[in-house]
Order: C-alpha cells, then structure tokens, then sequence
C-alpha cells in the first residue's frame, strides 16, 4: 500500500507542475491585459468606453484552492511516510517536508485571503519548486518504503 501512494505522491507532483505553470502563465497575462486596458479604456467599435475586468483575483483564489488541496496531500504523504516507514532517513525528511509544507500552506493561505494582493504569478513559482523537490523526497520515501517492506518479509 505504501508503493502506491508514494506512486500517486510522484504523478500528482507531475500533474501539479504543469497546473502551476498554467496557472502562472494566466494570472500574468490576465494582469498584464488589465493594466494595459486602463491605458485604452475607449473601445472604437462599440463607440463606447470599455474596461476590462480584473479576472487575475479570481484566477488567483483557483489556483490558491488548487495549491491548498496539492500541500494539504503532500502534508499527509509526509506524515504517512512518518508513520509507517521507520528508517532515520525517511524520519528526518518527513519531519522537513512538514516544516516546509507548513510554511507554504501559511503563505497560500495569505494569498486567498487577499488575492488582488498577492497573485498566483508572484508566489507560484515557490510552489512549482516545492513540486520539483517533493518529487525527489517521493523517490526517497518510495526506495525506503520498499527496502522497508523487504526487510519486514
């Protein structure tokens, strides 16, 4: 049973780089197309004047709910490595990806309670790092969740 969720842990990692990425990508673009609609605010084929909404807040709270849903998984990978692989290796770097995943769920949680202040395109980046790196722990709890097992039988 461990395989496999240490398995999962590695393709939702995967999964999640390609979703930050995206999600990155649109919340630039969407406050880039913002700031550069309030210098042409006059739409000429309507003959009225336009404003673009702001859509990078709510593309933000998406992909801050995203992120939370991601680090909260990661945070019961590390506690179930914790509990049920008792090797020294695998307790210490469960012990800093609880430290760490905290830190990043703090810092996710600012970001969706003022997500005009903080976007997605300025911290995600942190997050798809953190992707890379639970990637290489999940290797790690994956190589000691099987020798583990081999040594119980």
């Amino acid at each position: 049973m461990g395989k496999a969720f240490f398995i999962s842990r590695l393709a939702l990692s995967l999964i999640f780089i390609v979703v930050g990425v995206y999600f990155i990508a649109e919340v630039e673009s969407a406050r880039y197309d913002y700031i550069l609609s309030s210098f042409s605010s006059y739409d000429y084929n309507n003959y009225s004047s336009s404003y673009a909404s702001n859509e990078a807040p709510d593309l933000t709270f998406t992909a801050g709910l995203i992120t939370l849903l991601y680090l909260l998984l990661m945070q019961g990978t590390n506690v179930f490595a914790l509990v049920k692989i008792k090797t020294k290796t695998v307790k210490v770097l469960s012990i800093i990806g609880l430290a760490v995943v905290g830190i990043l769920i703090l810092i996710n949680l600012l970001m969706l309670t003022s997500p005009a202040g903080m976007s997605y395109d300025e911290v995600g980046a942190l997050f798809v790092l953190f992707a890379f790196g639970a990637i290489g722990f999940g290797i790690v709890y994956l190589v000691h969740a099987v020798r583990y097992e081999a040594k119980q039988h």
